[in-house]
């Protein structure tokens, strides 16, 4: 959503990367033990948990995150 703001805005002509993180209802226990809230999946959500998998580790270095983020966006 944020991206298609900023492109509607004019904001941004160039390719737009945005880098996400899981919803905290796929760690329901962590979150839990962590704020004392059980999150629940929203309903179009409902079969998060039988979906692929994909992960991409990297090393904590922003050396290597540019590159991914390089690389990949040729790619697409």
């Amino acid at each position: 959503a944020a991206a298609r703001k900023l492109r509607a805005a004019g904001a941004v002509s160039g390719p737009i990367v945005t880098l996400a993180t899981a919803h905290p209802a796929k760690f329901p226990a962590a979150v839990h033990g962590a704020s004392g809230i059980s999150p629940t999946l929203p309903s179009h959500l409902s079969d998060l948990l039988d979906r692929e998998e994909r992960a991409s580790p990297l090393p904590n270095d922003l050396e290597a995150v540019e590159a991914f983020i390089v690389e990949r966006s040729r790619a697409a």
